[in-house]
């Protein structure tokens, strides 16, 4: 077995979760330790007042420590597996453990801690096998639409920063980013030309009717969860092109509320960027719905929502070592509870070797009268907005180190 910590290799198993791999020496084990350490101070405002905090689940990026390996046979197929977790180096709490935190802060972005549980490898966990046919994987992975889009994909912003239009538009149709019990194809490369398809079975509940969870409130069914998602993209020098497509079941039902079974999140969104060379300029388009099982008449949470982004990254010296990068993203929420947001960032950040970079960034959400969207980075949450209309904003300082 050979150890190797090659940041680019982590970089790409980072941001893309499958990755066609360059060619290794067959039928050898190869295991990659890689992570992300993403530090920042914070100077911040979700309502309360100006606070200072000093945050570890990324700013950039989602702090992060993973685990590859992969054995190439004589055929030419290779067995793969990642295992993905979330860390704060702020507390060192790890996979979907609730942040150590206090009063209206008890929420975390998708990158860093997703919420309550012991599930460790949050991020992503997976095996599967890759081969001139493509790659075939099963576990906990990305969707398309996730990283081809939203999330790292765009190649116009990093997946973290205040601002970025990741933390917000994956909202619109409730976007799967990512998702458990999945079996996911990825096609070889195509001259630049890439589909992802992915098919999760959801909760997998073994159940013949709609059963209660918990509390008559919460009800589940044997489809619980249970979608696809699709994305076709190009990817050719200076141009990149995209579109993707999904429809998942909601996880379950509110029968108290009202809600007679399960809503389904829909959604079609398209992205493209094309790099200039003086910057790179990225844009993004999506449009979804979560609607049946009464759920748009009672919960209505975003049941009709559309949103769009620009974005441009602007190398500042000729080694582009030196970045700025700003962004704009608006969410027109079109249910009945109309709760629309506009998202704004502004970054800096300077590339000290390749696996370094020291940051400042800057962003701002403006909710509507009926809005309560909090400002997050790569896996952080400034802190929850509990009065609709705030401005919440923030400003951070910080180092990404990819090891």
């Amino acid at each position: 077995m050979k150890l190797k910590t090659l940041a680019a290799a982590a970089a790409i198993v980072a941001a893309t979760g499958i990755a066609h791999a360059q060619a290794q020496e067959p039928n050898k084990n190869y295991f990659t330790v890689y992570g992300i350490a993403d530090v920042s101070a914070v100077f911040a405002d979700s309502g309360f007042g100006n606070k200072v905090r000093f945050d570890g689940g990324g700013g950039m990026q989602a702090s992060r420590l993973g685990f590859r390996a992969n054995r190439t046979f004589d055929s030419g197929i290779t067995a793969l597996a990642v295992m993905e977790a979330g860390v704060q180096f702020s507390n060192g709490s790890v996979g979907t453990a609730a942040p150590v935190l206090g009063l209206n802060d008890t929420n975390a972005s998708s990158g860093g801690q997703t919420g309550t549980g012991s599930r460790f490898f949050a991020r992503q966990i997976y095996g599967g096998l890759r081969g001139s046919f493509g790659t075939l994987s099963i576990g906990r992975q990305y969707t398309g639409s996730y990283f081809g889009g939203v999330g790292m994909g765009s190649a116009a912003w990093p997946d973290g920063f205040y601002g970025q239009p990741g933390s917000l538009l994956p909202l619109v149709g409730g976007m799967p980013t990512r998702v458990d019990n999945s079996i996911a194809y990825l096609t070889p490369n195509w001259g630049g030309l890439e589909v992802l398809g992915t098919f999760t079975s959801g909760v997998q509940n073994n159940i013949s009717a709609p059963t209660a969870v918990g509390s008559a409130a919460t009800t589940q069914t044997d489809k619980s969860g249970q979608g696809w998602d699709l994305l076709v993209r190009y990817r050719n020098g200076p141009l990149g092109l995209g579109g993707s497509t999904w429809s998942v079941n909601n996880g379950a039902y509110n029968v108290t509320a009202g809600e007679t079974s399960l809503a389904k999140k829909k959604g079609v969104q398209l992205f493209g960027y094309y790099d200039f060379g003086w910057a790179l300029v990225s844009s993004i388009l999506v449009t979804g719905k979560i609607n049946g099982g009464n759920y748009e008449t009672v919960t209505k949470t975003l049941s009709n929502s559309s949103g769009w982004a620009l974005s441009a990254r602007v190398p500042v010296t000729a080694d582009k070592k030196h970045n700025i990068w700003v962004a704009y993203s608006a969410l027109n929420d079109k249910s009945l509870l109309n709760r629309d947001a506009k998202l704004y960032g502004v970054a800096y950040w300077y590339q000290m070797e390749p696996s370094t970079r020291l940051y400042a960034s800057w962003g701002q959400i403006k909710n509507n009268t009926n809005g309560l969207y909090a400002l997050s980075d790569g896996g952080n949450l400034t802190g929850n907005v509990t009065t609709p209309g705030v401005k919440a904003k923030g400003i951070q300082v910080g180092i990404n180190y990819n090891f």
